[in-house]
């Protein structure tokens, strides 16, 4: 009896043991997907089960997005004219308050490209798949992390 007892004890423990690293297992590789360049859009694109012309589109936007962003990366140059000139003694609010202006328009400006790269996207998708990929970007988008 006890030596059945352990063996079920000991299958058991075998059994979580294998059932948590699978779990590891994926998701390191879901993160190392993530990681890649580009992975990000063939999780997406799988997990909304994209066919070859829906991808061919959504391929063509990122890219677009890709080039379009760029313009938008002058924010990271403006956030370091902000702070270099908040650390100066006394610091020129005139110049500190139009770098925050600034900021502020390329972060709408952001904001407006993302939107209309949504819509766009949404506008080839089928019904279920737009279901899912709001769902999906609900918690992730910028406009919930204010």
């Amino acid at each position: 009896m006890k030596r059945w007892l352990l063996l079920v004890v000991l299958a058991a423990s075998l059994g979580f043991n294998v059932f948590f690293a699978l779990g590891f297992w994926r998701a390191t590789w879901t993160l190392r997907q993530l990681q890649a360049p580009g992975g990000h859009g063939r999780l997406v694109a799988a997990q909304l089960d994209l066919d070859p012309e829906q991808r061919q589109r959504r391929d063509q936007l990122l890219e677009r997005t890709r080039s379009e962003s760029r313009a938008l990366q002058a924010v990271q140059g403006l956030r370091a004219e902000f702070w270099a000139e908040l650390a100066k003694s006394p610091p020129n609010v005139e110049r500190v308050h139009a770098l925050v202006d600034s900021s502020a328009e390329l972060h709408t400006k952001a904001k407006h490209l993302a939107v209309d790269h949504i819509i766009e996207f949404l506008s080839f998708l089928r019904p279920d798949q737009r279901r899912e990929y709001l769902k999906m970007i609900h918690r992730t988008t910028i406009f919930d992390h204010e």
